[in-house]
């Protein structure tokens, strides 16, 4: 029996992410539990951030002030490390909201069109200038913002076509 909703503390959303649902594509995610194991991610980059700079001999400054061209170990440990739970939880957060985890690429396909269309427009000879990169920017972004709007978005009532709704508890 389904009884009532409850968002996710920290902890068990991280807990979910990481151990329970490392690799799990399938399902859905509650609205806590995506963006708890968002601000853990963040928390997690500042961390080895700290660690890297206190134990080496590189400058904060240089990091932050003018581009850092080197590389965080730790940093891209932990990227790797967290990248496959991540995904998961962003597909399965996408299909909270009724959609395909696919919708996750949508930026990336909007600047493969636009790009390619920018760059046949050129070839047959219409100069679009600083407009051609225009053509692929605004519809990314405008897919990058929905794909963000799908984050913050209410779960669906009930089940969908991904399953049960995440957040509600069954006794």
């Amino acid at each position: 029996i389904i009884n009532n909703e409850r968002d996710m503390t920290f902890s068990e959303s991280v807990k979910t992410v990481v151990l329970k649902k490392y690799g799990t594509f399938e399902g859905r995610a509650s609205r806590s539990e995506y963006w708890w194991f968002f601000l853990f991610y963040v928390l997690i980059q500042i961390l080895s951030s700290i660690i890297f700079f206190t134990f080496s001999s590189e400058s904060f400054e240089k990091y932050v002030g003018y581009g850092y061209l080197g590389y965080n170990p730790i940093d891209i440990s932990m990227a790797i490390i967290l990248l496959i739970p991540s995904l998961a939880v962003t597909v399965r957060r996408l299909h909270d909201s009724g959609k395909s985890g696919w919708w996750l690429l949508s930026p990336l396909f909007a600047a493969i069109i636009f790009g390619f269309m920018s760059y046949v427009l050129d070839t047959i000879g219409l100069d679009l200038g600083d407009s051609a990169y225009f053509m692929f920017l605004i519809p990314m972004v405008f897919m990058a913002l929905y794909v963000y709007y799908l984050m913050l978005k209410r779960s669906d009532s009930g089940e969908n076509k991904y399953g049960h709704n995440a957040c509600l508890i069954a006794e």
